[in-house]
């Protein structure tokens, strides 16, 4: 092979043909304009415990961690929370409207998350704009992806963050020898995942056994891929796992000890069913409809709004 010849290149970011990058920008724009003006319209104290959310802010704007009487979200990582906490430490506003610039901040998250989908599908299937097309419209269509971008929460870093591990991840298998760089880049965002939700471990531990089983596979390049996942895992270990480490003098649940179910009374789970409520679901998707058919809650939350949370009765959580 010639050695000074061009190496072939991936199509358009936004796909291979003009009609399909319009439609690609048409859903980015639709999608992220939505997630924008949730930002900039919806009111911080509404949300799923936005009270206790609110208060980790104040808490850590003293410099501090919060403990489990202070707010129920103790147990979360902080890193979703640095900014409105910096701001508040900073500048002497109050939470809520520190929160606001948190918002905005994951707002534009959500628009790295669709390019980094739209980078994902095009190393998949090179040349295929309708692959991206179909990725941005079963991202955007749940209702659950706007709310949860409304709310200061971890989910927003935490899905922007597995999809930009899953690019690294492919750069890393592209490569034939050891690279530094890669490996500070994944124990990085492998460092991020950990301080963002407890969920990040379950990413972090997946995608480091991806690599490991990977160098088992092949073993002429067992070498590169086990260097980097050793550094990777190490700086992790330095950068995320101080969060963890104190779990003797300060109660800190990986997954806050609870299940969904615990929402609902016992009586209705003895007796619950597993129906998806069709098509009463279609005519009253919110509560009190459901209560003893948990895959209808699920189905009905993830479409929209069960638990009248968000701008639907517009009761903040006190």
């Amino acid at each position: 092979m010639d050695a000074t010849a061009t190496p072939a290149r991936l199509p358009p970011l936004l796909g291979p043909t003009t009609a399909i990058r319009r439609v690609v920008l048409l859903l980015l724009l639709l999608i992220n304009g939505a997630v924008a003006w949730n930002a900039v319209r919806h009111d911080t104290r509404i949300g799923y415990d936005s009270r206790h959310h609110l208060r980790y802010v104040e808490v850590l704007a003293e410099g501090r961690l919060p403990g489990p009487k202070e707010t129920r979200q103790s147990y979360a990582p902080p890193l979703p929370y640095v900014l409105p906490a910096a701001l508040v430490a900073l500048t002497g506003i109050d939470a809520e409207s520190a929160t606001r610039a948190a918002l905005l901040l994951q707002a534009v998250l959500s628009v790295g998350l669709c390019l980094g989908l739209l980078a994902l599908c095009r190393r998949l299937r090179p040349g295929n704009g309708w692959l991206c097309v179909a990725a941005l419209l079963l991202l955007g269509m749940p209702a659950a992806y706007y709310r949860t971008f409304a709310m200061l929460r971890g989910e927003p870093y935490l899905t922007f963050l597995t999809v930009g591990l899953t690019l690294l991840v492919f750069e890393v298998l592209d490569r034939k020898r050891f690279s530094l760089s890669l490996a500070l880049g994944l124990g990085t965002v492998w460092a991020l995942l950990a301080l963002a939700r407890q969920w990040g471990l379950v990413v972090i531990g997946a995608s480091a056994g991806f690599l490991v089983l990977t160098a088992l596979w092949h073993r002429d390049r067992a070498s590169p891929l086990a260097g980097t996942a050793a550094l990777g895992l190490a700086l992790c270990l330095l950068g995320g796992g101080w969060f963890y480490a104190p779990t003797s003098q300060k109660p800190k649940p990986a997954f806050n000890q609870k299940l969904c179910l615990d929402c609902a009374p016992s009586q209705m789970l003895g007796s619950a069913t597993l129906g998806l409520g069709w098509p009463r679901i279609i005519q009253q998707p919110g509560r009190p409809a459901f209560s003893r058919e948990p895959l209808a809650i699920l189905y009905s939350d993830w479409w929209g709004d069960h638990f009248h949370y968000f701008l639907v009765h517009a009761t903040r959580d006190t």
